[in-house]
């Protein structure tokens, strides 16, 4: 089992107020957002503690019981034998051709706590001795909000891993099926003033548990599950844990 946590960052997610393409339901302590069928988490950078948990095959709901998580999500693509595929602090030292990484945990003053790396725009290796935590995963949208995935006919269901033009961490699902050029789209048109997008999971396996309130499990995926009809999380050996500070 390895954990790799980032003491003293971040508390809760801060509600957000925007206009035509939002609207606002109040989820106890958090509010969710709605850009069409893409439910969307932000938090603000200073209010929680997150972490990368690995080595345990199990669902989003019972990693959330083992380490007293408050919000899980996947880490990205696994091979058969439960590695991310890509870096992973704490797992996967291997730089692959993934073009996202996301950074956590500034280790000097002056820089972000939080941001993007593009693999084809800024010096990766440079920015791994910056920050205490990184993941490398499949670039849906490159800083700067350009939309990198080529239309295509496949759709699935949909959790991924972002930042805004502010620094604020987002994670955006959707069980409602979309080609990822169409995500990315929605998302980019939106209100949200969204910098930067990287691809989790798709299908069943996409997880976004939120402690006492919402379970989200994806379903579709084209060529492998393509129905509406999954309602239990699937295992994953790799996850994303966010603990709200009080």
């Amino acid at each position: 089992m390895v954990v790799c946590a980032i003491n003293s960052m971040m508390k809760k997610l801060i509600p957000i107020i925007l206009t035509l393409y939002f609207s606002v339901t109040n989820l106890y302590a958090i509010d969710s957002l709605q850009i069409e069928k893409i439910t969307i988490y932000r938090l603000a950078p200073d209010e929680f503690d997150i972490g990368l948990y690995s080595n345990k095959n199990t669902t989003a709901d019972d990693w959330a019981k083992i380490y007293d998580l408050d919000i899980v999500i996947n880490a990205g693509m696994f091979s058969p034998e439960g590695k991310h595929i890509g870096y992973m602090t704490g797992q996967t030292k291997h730089i692959n051709k993934y073009q996202s990484f996301m950074f956590f945990g500034a280790k000097k003053e002056g820089i972000p706590e939080i941001r993007v790396g593009d693999k084809d725009k800024h010096n990766i290796k440079s920015l791994l001795k910056e920050y205490s935590l990184a993941i490398q995963n499949l670039r849906m949208i490159k800083s700067g909000a350009e939309n990198r995935w080529s239309k295509q006919y496949k759709k699935w269901s949909e959790v991924a891993l972002g930042i805004d033009k502010y620094g604020n961490l987002l994670i955006a699902f959707s069980r409602h099926p979309y080609t990822m050029f169409e995500f990315n789209n929605i998302l980019i048109n939106s209100d949200l003033e969204i910098d930067a997008l990287q691809h989790l999971e798709g299908g069943p396996e996409a997880s976004l548990y939120y402690k006492g309130h919402y379970k989200y499990m994806g379903s579709y995926e084209t060529d492998f599950n393509e129905n509406d009809d999954n309602l239990e999380f699937w295992d994953i050996p790799n996850i994303i844990g966010i603990k709200l500070i009080k």
